[in-house]
């Protein structure tokens, strides 16, 4: 246990204070002689299929609405050590080109408690880093927690075709993850690493919903994956350590 506080308070930054908290009803419900888990504090990768809210297939040509992704890199896949399901058959991402102009947004339902990081594999087609109305990622939870991530071009996210648009990417919280060549061109699907604040890590992340305001020939942007690293296990445990830390609280006074 005490290993796993220190890895988390190390690492998490910004969710360091509500771990440290977890971390300390854990070690105070021990001195209660109450049972604990370490798994309180034990992460999982999560992979959400976006088949439900798809509106285009990724393996299509460009002129059909996909990006001429290789069928190769469907299914289960890893990338960067996080992984990601894509579906082989069928429509698999969401595309803010796809139909009339004008502002897009999808919702994508997630229902999973305790999330403290979200991968995305996001791009454009087109962008400009000169743009003020930016892709964004907004996320919602159960009791009022909520983040919005702008998605800067030439920095978060780029065109996925090489060439006179955008093509530059920060290498820390966004990486190359697939990388293939279609009609002699150069093409990328890059993953996104997005930190959500520590509030999150007590309450369901409901869903999330990405914007795009530009146009077509300007900036569209697509999403291809998502992948949550969440608590483990739900809300159970976290409720009975809460209960543990107001008996410790109770003794304490009596005592004094």
């Amino acid at each position: 246990m005490l290993a796993a506080c220190l890895y988390f308070s190390i690492n998490k930054r910004g969710s360091a204070m509500r771990l440290l908290v977890l971390c300390g009803i854990s070690a105070s419900l021990g001195t209660l002689g109450l049972t604990t888990s370490a798994e309180a504090l034990v992460f999982e990768y999560t992979k959400i299929n976006l088949a439900p809210v798809a509106n285009a297939r990724l393996q299509n040509a460009g002129t059909s609405d996909g990006i001429w992704f290789p069928n190769i890199f469907t299914g289960n896949v890893t990338r960067n050590g996080v992984p990601f399901y894509i579906p082989s058959a069928g429509d698999n991402y969401w595309s803010s080109k796809v139909g009339i102009g004008g502002t897009k947004s999808v919702t994508i339902p997630v229902g999973k408690f305790g999330v403290s990081r979200v991968f995305t594999l996001m791009n454009t087609f087109w962008g400009s880093s000169l743009l003020i109305s930016r892709p964004t990622v907004e996320f919602f939870g159960s009791n009022g927690a909520y983040y919005k991530k702008s998605l800067q071009p030439d920095f978060d996210i780029r065109d996925y075709t090489q060439g006179p648009n955008t093509n530059v990417i920060n290498q820390t919280t966004t990486m190359s993850a697939f990388m293939w060549t279609a009609q002699s061109t150069p093409r990328r699907l890059d993953m996104q690493r997005i930190n959500l604040p520590s509030a999150f890590l007590t309450e369901t992340l409901d869903f999330m919903v990405v914007t795009d305001k530009g146009t077509n020939g300007l900036q569209r942007s697509f999403i291809g994956g998502v992948t949550l690293y969440n608590v483990v296990p739900e809300p159970g445990t976290m409720i009975a350590l809460g209960g543990g830390l107001g008996l410790l609280l109770m003794r304490r006074r009596k005592n004094r």
